[in-house]
């Protein structure tokens, strides 16, 4: 599939058969994050990988926005340590771009996602760094909920080209 079919037909799916993803799939996953551009090349990111279902559910349990984690087949904290970088005025730029670079190779994989934002809402990260365990100083920016698309799921299509929204300057 090439770039443009890849953006195209990505979609958010939270409906997900109960199948754990390989670890070498994850692996490539959030190394096609680590790609993704960085203002002052800080390089902010840290990557948390979960497959533990206890994990899952638990996390499933305490995010309002997370119920499909009980049957994703892993799951990728993108993140940042607060106390080490230093431009706060790029860090959405720089996770963003890292958390669609994950999206859409999981998607060339045949594996679906859903971009669970986190950062800057800070009430969605405290319970989240007690129950995996992560240091405090870890900022939670997005969580992606990654999976394979449940047989009783029909997509339907997406039409994002609006006429309207482009303006030339010539």
């Amino acid at each position: 599939m090439n770039t443009l079919e890849c953006i195209k037909t990505r979609r958010s799916i939270r409906d997900y058969i109960d199948k754990k993803i390989e670890k070498s799939d994850l692996a490539e996953i959030v190394e096609s994050g680590m790609y993704a551009p960085s203002a002052h090349n800080q390089q902010p990111r840290e990557f948390y990988i979960i497959t533990d279902k206890e994990k899952l559910n638990a996390l499933s349990e305490n995010l309002e926005f997370g119920k499909m984690l009980t049957t994703s087949g892993g799951v990728v904290l993108v993140c940042f340590d607060k106390n080490k970088y230093t431009d706060m005025d790029f860090i959405q730029s720089d996770l963003g771009a890292c958390t669609q670079n994950m999206l859409l190779t999981a998607h060339e994989k045949g594996i679906w996602s859903v971009w669970i934002g986190v950062y800057p809402l800070n009430n969605r990260d405290h319970k989240i760094n007690e129950i995996l365990n992560i240091p405090q100083q870890t900022e939670i920016f997005s969580i992606i909920s990654l999976g394979y698309q449940s047989p009783s799921l029909s997509l339907r299509d997406k039409k994002c080209v609006f006429p309207e929204k482009i303006h030339w300057i010539e």
